[in-house]
């Protein structure tokens, strides 16, 4: 009796034609740019990136160039005021060694564990969410060391500098606290993936006429 060679890689098994990331991983290769039917809005200087499958190791490689950056530069402004307003270049420098890295983190984190995830552990709707919910998570860790250290360290410079009495500031209202955390939690989202995400969970195979 006769065998015919399998025309694909020994010990690969083949997805079944029911499931539909094995239809995109079929149909798009998560290392190759995608149609221009399928990549929307990837054109201009900054977008290039966004031409790749989301959470692809070049879609990851583009995002990094672009986010990480612009991440460690807020992160060095930050630094520069609290450094130039309370006139001490050493202070500066230090808080700059503390926000620049989370900034870092918070730009890169979320995003590299969810490119790890979709490439090595399926399902990846699943195992992307849970990358993004956890690269969240460490930034907001991250923000809050930031906090603590900010309370310790630079706060108590500002009332030194400014003959300033915690006692005589009215304690900020329920809205106010919210409406903090609201906005932290949309630039962590921003950088830190969760908008590709949305994008990633809507995704929709088109086929060609």
């Amino acid at each position: 009796m006769a065998f015919r060679r399998s025309s694909g890689a020994v010990g690969r098994i083949q997805p079944k034609s029911s499931d539909p990331e094995a239809k995109i991983a079929r149909m798009y290769s998560l290392r190759e740019p995608l149609p221009s039917e399928v990549a929307a809005h990837a054109a201009g200087p900054f977008g290039g990136y966004r031409s790749f499958p989301v959470f692809s190791a070049p879609w990851l490689r583009g995002r990094c160039v672009i986010f990480v950056p612009l991440g460690a530069g807020l992160g060095l402004v930050q630094a520069m005021l609290i450094g130039v307003g309370i006139q001490d270049t050493k202070l500066g420098w230090e808080t700059a060694a503390v926000g620049v890295p989370i900034w870092v983190v918070v730009a890169a984190g979320g995003p590299a564990m969810a490119t790890f995830a979709r490439h090595h552990l399926p399902p990846a709707k699943l195992t992307v969410t849970i990358a993004i919910g956890l690269g969240l998570l460490v930034s907001y860790l991250g923000q809050h060391l930031a906090e603590l250290y900010q309370q310790a360290t630079i706060l108590p410079r500002y009332m030194a500098l400014f003959n300033f009495d915690p006692s005589t500031w009215p304690h900020p209202s329920l809205a106010f606290i919210w409406g903090i955390r609201c906005w932290q939690f949309i630039v962590i989202a921003f950088f830190g993936g969760g908008f590709a995400l949305v994008a990633f969970s809507s995704m929709r195979v088109v086929r060609r006429s």
